[in-house]
C-alpha cells in the first residue's frame, strides 16, 4: 500500500550553475524556515555571483505565502537582494519550475520503489532526500 510521504524541497540555480538543494524532512515549511534556508545558501551564492562579475542579481521566486511573508521580504531587503515581480499563478515565468518537473519525472522513473519502502516516515523521507540529491 502506497503512503503519502511528502518532503518540501527548496532549490536554486544561477546561470548555468547548479546552486543548492535543500530537503525539509520534518514539519511544515513556513516563513521562518524559508528565511533560515536563505541565510544558509544565498550568502555563498552572492559571493560566487560577485566573483563572476554579477553584482546586481535578481532573485526569482513564486508568490507563495511564505515567499511573500513580511519576514521573507524584510530579509531580502536587509540583504540587498532585488526580488523579481511577476503575476500570481505564472509558473511558466520561473525557470525553476522546469527543474521541479524534471526531478518529479526522475523520481517516478527511478525511485518509485520508495512508495512501498519498509520503515516509518522518517526512513522513507531520508531515502527520498538521498534520491533527490542523486537526481
Amino acid at each position: 500500500m502506497a503512503r503519502d510521504i511528502s518532503v518540501m524541497v527548496w532549490g536554486c540555480f544561477y546561470g548555468s550553475k547548479i546552486g543548492y538543494l535543500w530537503s525539509l524532512l520534518e514539519g511544515c515549511n513556513n516563513a521562518i524556515k524559508y528565511v533560515e534556508i536563505l541565510e544558509h545558501t544565498l550568502g555563498d551564492v552572492r559571493i560566487e555571483l560577485s566573483e563572476m562579475g554579477i553584482n546586481d542579481p535578481v532573485f526569482m521566486q513564486d508568490n507563495s505565502l511564505i515567499h511573500m511573508a513580511k519576514l521573507a521580504r524584510a530579509w531580502f531587503k536587509e540583504n540587498g537582494w532585488v526580488v523579481a515581480k511577476h503575476p500570481a499563478y505564472s509558473p511558466d515565468m520561473n525557470p525553476i519550475e522546469h527543474v521541479w518537473a524534471y526531478i518529479k519525472r526522475q523520481l517516478h522513473k527511478k525511485y518509485l520503489h520508495l512508495l512501498n519502502m519498509p520503515g516509518g516516515p522518517d526512513v522513507v523521507k531520508a531515502a527520498l532526500a538521498d534520491a533527490l540529491m542523486e537526481i
